[in-house]
């Protein structure tokens, strides 16, 4: 599914879920088809995970 809103940032809700999962131990890795330079602001700037799929699964970032 898609994680971000058609502007770019997350939904206070969702934001709340994926913090709820990771202090129940849950490593968020989101996966995405585009560049790490492309990712959004809204993933970087959260520091929600230290690790994504990019590229369609061409490349992993950590």
């Amino acid at each position: 599914g898609t994680l971000l809103r058609s502007d770019k940032s997350i939904s206070p809700r969702t934001m709340h879920a994926l913090h709820a999962a990771q202090e129940r131990g849950v490593l968020l890795v989101p996966a995405t088809g585009r560049l790490y330079r492309s990712l959004p602001e809204a993933l970087l700037d959260e520091q929600l995970s230290r690790y994504f799929i990019l590229v369609n699964g061409a490349q992993v970032y950590d």
